[in-house]
């Protein structure tokens, strides 16, 4: 089921998407996702739409949610 989520979200947003963490553990998983664009609310808006996808998929419980904005120099 991962796999698959995993590709959808690089499919249907255009971002990198991984597991990035409790790979040891069964049922459980930490998913890295980036979106790289020039302009700030684009990337909002891709990660909000991204979200509610997998949100609304009832096999999937978020517990946690970290969102950073990296900015060039």
């Amino acid at each position: 089921m991962l796999r698959s989520l995993l590709e959808r979200l690089r499919n249907d947003f255009h971002v990198a998407a991984a597991e990035v963490g409790d790979q040891d553990l069964w049922n459980s998983a930490v998913v890295g996702v980036a979106c790289v664009t020039n302009h700030p609310p684009q990337a909002d808006s891709v990660l909000d739409h991204l979200l509610a996808v997998v949100d609304a998929n009832p096999e999937i419980e978020i517990v946690g949610l970290q969102r950073e904005l990296v900015r060039p120099n």
